[in-house]
């Protein structure tokens, strides 16, 4: 009998809330020991991208604007690459507590795990497909593409560079509404609301470390 909480599972829940959250939000709901899955994806997410960030740190990138942080911009990735996990840890949790809030205040019935797992999940696919796989072949391969604007490719469009960041943002946003809307058992115009006010201080978090 298979793992019900091995990585194959987790990694398939992340790939259906990416592309039916309706559908994929009501099965996982349906399944003990849920958390486990955020967990595993918050592991691999931060994981993935702390690595990737170090290795850009040994290939000599550095922060191209001031880090609000009091870490040296010649240094910065090498710092970061094992601080992300803990970063995108703090992000899930600010963003799952302030869901968590806003639902209770308009008759939310979720909990702080579901909602957790689900933030976790959601940002899992959207993440590696628009930044992940677009930015580790230049930060481990070709580090003098990079732009000296924030997270600009240089072989990129500066245009398509934008769009591909901004896609990932909305990507997650809609996703994460719809996840919400079941996780809450809220209406889709209230978990929208909740969701996108929760999201301005949570972004604000991940803001302070992006250089």
């Amino acid at each position: 009998m298979s793992n019900p909480h091995g990585l194959a599972r987790t990694i398939g829940h992340a790939v259906r809330i990416a592309v039916t959250p309706q559908r994929a939000t009501g099965r996982l709901l349906g399944e003990p020991g849920r958390l486990r899955h955020g967990v595993v994806a918050w592991i691999l997410l931060g994981v993935a991208y702390g690595l990737v960030a170090f290795v850009g740190g040994l290939n000599g990138i550095g922060a191209y604007a001031e880090p609000w942080l009091p870490i040296p911009a010649d240094t910065y990735y090498l710092w970061m690459g094992p601080l992300t996990p803990a970063i995108y840890l703090l992000h899930f949790i600010v963003l799952s507590g302030l869901i968590q809030l806003g639902g209770k205040l308009v008759g939310g019935r979720g909990t702080f795990e579901d909602t957790f797992t689900v933030v976790s999940l959601t940002f899992f696919f959207p993440v590696l497909i628009t930044m992940w796989v677009i930015e580790t072949p230049y930060l481990v391969f070709f580090p003098a593409w990079r732009r000296d604007e924030l997270g600009g490719i240089g072989f990129l469009p500066e245009w398509l560079d934008i769009g591909r960041q901004l896609l990932g943002v909305a990507w997650i946003l809609v996703i994460l509404t719809v996840a919400v809307s079941r996780v809450q058992r809220l209406r889709p115009a209230r978990a929208a609301a909740i969701t996108l006010l929760a999201s301005i201080p949570a972004w604000l978090v991940t803001l302070t470390y992006l250089r």
